[in-house]
């Protein structure tokens, strides 16, 4: 594992308990190590992201972030939280990874647009979860350059 791994926060932006704990299990079998935080809503992620509405008191784990990002979420959606993301300067180098049930041709295509890094439709198996999981932890957690967290 490099060093790289152990220094990257992944958010996962879920609301659906179910398919947190899938999620968390399939990181727990494919790797342990991962640092994972869950937030219910888009809104929740942009506070955390901002230091406010609460969350100021707590520090992010690590300097280098990417974030699972459901598109249908309560509060505030995905789809509004990636263009919020991607048109606020102090966020925008943070990669998002869509992880959505959705399969629309305009979701996809809107992701893009709104500066999505990758998009990602659930699997309908835990193995191709954990198949799924293990290929994102290793090209964000070990592969790719993160960017420092801003005023980290």
């Amino acid at each position: 594992m490099t060093s790289t791994s152990r220094s990257a926060t992944i958010l996962v932006v879920e609301d659906d308990e179910d398919d947190r704990v899938l999620i968390r299990d399939a990181f727990a079998e494919v790797r342990p190590s991962a640092q994972l935080r869950f937030l219910s809503n888009g809104q929740e992620l942009l506070d955390l992201l901002q230091d406010r509405g609460g969350f100021g008191a707590i520090r992010m784990p690590s300097r280098r972030v990417v974030i699972l990002l459901d598109l249908n979420l309560p509060r505030k959606d995905g789809r509004k939280t990636l263009r919020e993301l991607k048109t606020n300067s102090a966020l925008v180098q943070i990669p998002v990874v869509v992880l959505t049930a959705s399969t629309a041709p305009s979701d996809i295509t809107a992701s893009y647009r709104s500066g999505a890094s990758s998009y990602l439709v659930k699997p309908s198996t835990f193995s191709a979860l954990k198949k799924m999981m293990d290929s994102l932890a290793i090209y964000y957690l070990d592969m790719a350059k993160l960017p420092p967290f801003p005023g980290r």
